[in-house]
């Protein structure tokens, strides 16, 4: 399909595609993996009038400390002027990745696990708050265990304390 998006204007099919969508404009894209390389060919395409607006291309490592930062600039640039990271991300001083989105407006400008801080208008790491001990399955796991442990050493002393049938006692 991707194939079809690269002429100018594109294809009836794809146009098709973009209009059962109900969109202005579609990102399509069309990536290959080779062991950790991934090349990614994306081209974005605008329904009326029928044109393709910009078509990129780029290859990413899995493995390099920055993948996420590079994607994320990638699809970015298909909207934006923005610079695809090059860093290595060897973790050298000076190896800082530029952040692709310098502002936000709302949490799909925002990379995935982060969100848009209405305050400054900026993307933050997104950290939910973690669930209080007392929530978590294994404590209940553990205090029905305690109360079966306690449960059951109760019924047992109080079997065994029981005076023998047919014996006599007599408390003076």
């Amino acid at each position: 399909m991707l194939g079809d998006l690269d002429e100018d204007p594109p294809e009836k099919g794809p146009l098709a595609f973009g209009t059962w969508l109900r969109v202005e404009k579609f990102v399509a894209i069309k990536v290959k993996q080779r062991g950790d390389e991934v090349t990614a060919e994306a081209v974005l395409i605008q329904m009326a009038p029928p044109k393709m607006l910009k078509l990129k291309t780029a290859s990413f490592n899995l493995t390099r400390s920055n993948f996420l930062a590079r994607a994320d600039a990638f699809f970015s640039s298909l909207y934006r002027d923005v610079k695809i990271p090059t860093s290595t991300g060897d973790g050298k001083k000076g190896d800082q990745l530029a952040v692709a989105v310098a502002r936000c407006n709302s949490d799909s400008d925002c990379a995935v696990g982060e969100i848009c801080d209405g305050a400054s208008s900026r993307c933050i790491p997104y950290a939910p708050e973690a669930d209080a001990f007392y929530e978590k399955w294994w404590f209940w796991t553990i205090v029905g265990g305690g109360l079966a442990v306690a449960g059951g050493t109760g019924v047992l002393v109080w079997y065994l304390m029981q005076p023998e049938e047919g014996a006599i006692e007599f408390s003076f």
